[in-house]
């Protein structure tokens, strides 16, 4: 273990200590953000053997924690109006039909979704949520599991582990949530003035609330921007943030409260000093302290300046936050308009490059594939092929396009080896921790043959059979963040250094556009692109009924295996 810095370790007085942050899902739990301990050692090697036992056993102390974890009626109740919401705002009638066919295409649109409505009806009379492809509430069954998970993930709980009169009512509500959803959608296929009124009451306030305005909506009540984002805070906090992006987001939320004043009522928010926060924030200095005021921190000469497109990203917190308070209607219109941060086009310093055929080349013939002189000297010439965590993972995302934090997280039991198509499962694992980053990643990914030619079923058949940990990867420890791709991206960078890869721009990360251009490049249909890599599906609106399931795990395969760009490289 010399020389290989260990994760979650510190050194006082000569004595090892353990400090393991605690997932913000259980912080309110526990009652804490981290555990630290002492290891009672001044041995480097005996710490090392116990940070590691100590670590699989938290994790699966957290993982034991989440299954136990169990949602009250009104939490499930408000997650399930939470979901209408979110689904409200996804609907989308087509803006016009072909005028060849304009009855017909709007018949075959309205009569899918008038048989969704009737396959939901009959699954919430009978309360038996469940169907297969060739039952007539196949599709309705499939659509309310899909809206049960993602329910579940953000109450943090495992579906598995609810009670059965909870499953029922989640299941009944996000049923009766999607029939609202249908029966809206065909409203507006034919009718885009007139106000809607929802026939299921359950839902009548948070339609009205994401509606403002809709039939003479009453003004939003006034709050202040103070409690507006404590309010959003405490709603996105373990839910849709990870323990990184909560960190940031409360930061910036301090800046949007010092800056507008946490006593102003957040609908006396001006247009005019909505564009001088954006302004200010161009102005913002690149290195200031995290805990400085945000008076502090703007005015910062050019060359010490944020990037505009970090400027833009900070600004988007707060549209975000505008389009919260108004879903819950603290707020009747959202002053942001078309106010934006403009970035210059082109490219510019550190935007990612793709791998060249040659870039490939050289790292998967480096001697961290061809052989290397041990654990902690990969890219030395030597005798031994470790084919461990470390070795996988790039080959995992040159021959999948995952991102790297979805191949980290991944458990055992997002590894399906036994199906007739293999393939991986992107997912929020309560058991890793693991998230996604949008409802758009959920998805399979078929296992590239060229995996399979180099051994990787072997691998993870072995870590199948000894289940010690609810990682299929768990040898690379998540970043003291929380995020699953921090530690493995900086390791993987030190690594490109020393093969003399490490240029601007080219990071793990690369792996995903040169996977995404060379099945472009083979002509992949987009819709099969974007189902494979988990980007949304916005170009069509037949397609949208069933998001990415509308791509076969068949098409995904046929189209996964064109990417042959290592076939020629012996591994």
């Amino acid at each position: 273990m010399a020389g290989r810095r260990l994760q979650h370790l510190e050194r006082r007085d000569g004595v090892y200590y353990l400090r393991l942050p605690i997932p913000g899902d259980l912080t309110p739990i526990l009652g804490r953000r981290e555990l630290r301990w002492s290891l009672r050692t001044r041995d480097r090697r005996r710490a090392g053997e116990a940070t590691l036992a100590a670590t699989v056993a938290f994790r699966q102390f957290c993982a034991k924690m989440r299954r136990m974890m169990h949602a009250p009626e009104d939490a499930l109740r408000s997650a399930v109006r939470d979901f209408f919401v979110q689904r409200l705002k996804q609907v989308d009638p087509p803006a016009s039909f072909s005028s060849d066919t304009q009855d017909d295409d709007r018949k075959f649109v309205m009569d899918m979704s008038q048989d969704l409505i009737t396959g939901l009806q009959a699954l919430v009379e009978t309360e038996m949520y469940d169907g297969s492809a060739d039952d007539p509430t196949g599709a309705a069954a499939g659509a309310i599991s899909d809206g049960a998970r993602d329910v579940a993930e953000r109450l943090h709980v495992d579906l598995s582990s609810l009670a059965e009169a909870e499953r029922m009512t989640l299941f009944q509500g996000v049923a009766r949530a999607l029939i609202e959803e249908q029966r809206y959608f065909l409203h507006r296929l034919t009718d885009r003035l007139s106000p809607y009124r929802p026939a299921d009451e359950f839902f009548a306030p948070s339609f009205y609330a994401a509606q403002i305005g809709i039939n003479g909506t009453p003004p939003a009540a006034s709050t202040s921007v103070g409690d507006g984002v404590a309010a959003y805070i405490a709603a996105k906090a373990g839910v849709k943030w990870t323990s990184r992006t909560e960190l940031e987001q409360r930061r910036v939320l301090r800046w949007i409260e010092e800056y507008f004043g946490p006593t102003t009522r957040v609908d006396a928010i001006t247009k005019d000093k909505v564009r001088a926060f954006r302004d200010a924030l161009t102005t913002l200095r690149f290195k200031g302290a995290a805990n400085a005021p945000f008076a502090e921190l703007i005015g910062a000469p050019d060359g010490e300046r944020v990037s505009r497109k970090t400027a833009r990203k900070y600004f988007e917190y707060l549209v975000a936050a505008c389009n919260w308070w108004m879903a819950e209607g603290l707020l009747n219109a959202s002053p942001i308009g078309n106010i934006s941060v403009i970035v210059p086009k082109g490219k510019k310093s550190g935007e990612r490059e793709v791998f060249t055929p040659a870039d490939l080349k050289t790292l998967f013939s480096s001697p961290m594939y061809a052989g290397c002189a041990g654990l902690t000297r990969r890219m030395r010439p030597g005798p031994k092929k470790l084919k461990d965590d470390f070795y996988w993972i790039p080959l995992i995302g040159a021959l999948s396009g995952m991102r790297l934090g979805e191949i980290v997280q991944m458990g055992l039991d997002d590894v399906f080896l036994d199906e007739k198509i293999p393939f991986f499962r992107v997912r929020a694992n309560p058991l890793t921790g693991g998230t996604v980053k949008s409802d758009a990643g959920w998805r399979d990914v078929p296992i590239h043959r060229r995996l399979f030619e180099v051994g990787f079923e072997k691998f993870a058949r072995e870590r199948l059979g000894q289940n010690v940990d609810p990682r299929l990867l768990h040898n690379v420890p998540y970043g003291s963040d929380g995020s699953a791709s921090g530690e493995y991206s900086r390791w993987f960078g030190r690594r490109m250094s020393e093969i003399g890869l490490k240029r601007p721009g080219l990071v793990f990360h690369s792996f995903r556009g040169t996977f995404v251009g060379a099945l472009i490049n083979a002509d992949a249909p987009l819709t099969v692109v974007k189902a494979i890599v988990g980007h949304e599906l916005k170009d069509d609106i037949t397609v949208g009924y069933s998001g990415h399931e509308g791509v076969s795990i068949a098409q995904k395969k046929k189209w996964i295996d064109k990417f042959d760009l290592l076939d020629a490289i012996a591994l």
